[in-house]
């Protein structure tokens, strides 16, 4: 059986192939984890992320900030993870 995974997906638009790098903060301004590092192709890309820190251990439920780099560009959101 595959018992449906937590988390929170993180949805952006590239307008073209780019490096990206997508890190997760709690709202203290700690990093939490980076959830994706590397070549993206253009158009939407969703990232998910499961919810766990870099060290693997889960974190707790609540609202996150996410930092996307990508295009030489820096861009914030939040992340709302659910358990």
């Amino acid at each position: 059986g595959s018992n449906r995974s937590t988390g929170t997906e993180i949805s952006f638009y590239l307008k073209n192939d780019s490096f990206s790098e997508i890190n997760v903060y709690n709202t203290k301004g700690q990093k939490v984890r980076t959830v994706f590092k590397g070549d993206r192709e253009k158009g939407l890309n969703t990232i998910n992320w499961n919810g766990r820190d870099d060290n693997n251990r889960a974190v707790s439920s609540g609202v996150y900030l996410y930092q996307l780099k990508a295009e030489g560009k820096i861009l914030t959101g939040k992340a709302l993870l659910l358990k």
